[in-house]
């Protein structure tokens, strides 16, 4: 594989290539993925369930990769998470 990034010109890889990038990027993680315990394989397959949700609008993302993509993603529900459990504890504390 060249060093060149491939969507350094985003104009001429369409979304339908970046979301098939982000899929053979996750199916080269197949190997990484069975190799974990029963636990870390749920807790990455719920990660990459949750990076999907974001993938129609991968293509947007100028310069991204699909790797970059899947942890952007990643990092992106797993705020969210945190957020909605922190205001859960919190409203549980003011009770």
């Amino acid at each position: 594989m060249s060093d060149e990034n491939p969507f350094e010109n985003d104009f001429l890889f369409p979304r339908v290539q970046k979301h098939n990038a982000l899929q053979e990027q996750i199916r080269a993680l197949d190997q990484f993925r069975n190799e974990m315990s029963d636990e870390d394989r749920e807790a990455f397959d719920d990660l990459i369930q949750m990076s999907d949700t974001h993938s129609s609008i991968s293509y947007l993302a100028p310069r991204q990769t699909p790797f970059e993509h899947l942890l952007l993603t990643m990092m992106i529900e797993i705020h969210k998470e945190t957020e909605k459990i922190k205001g859960e504890v919190e409203w549980k504390l003011k009770k």
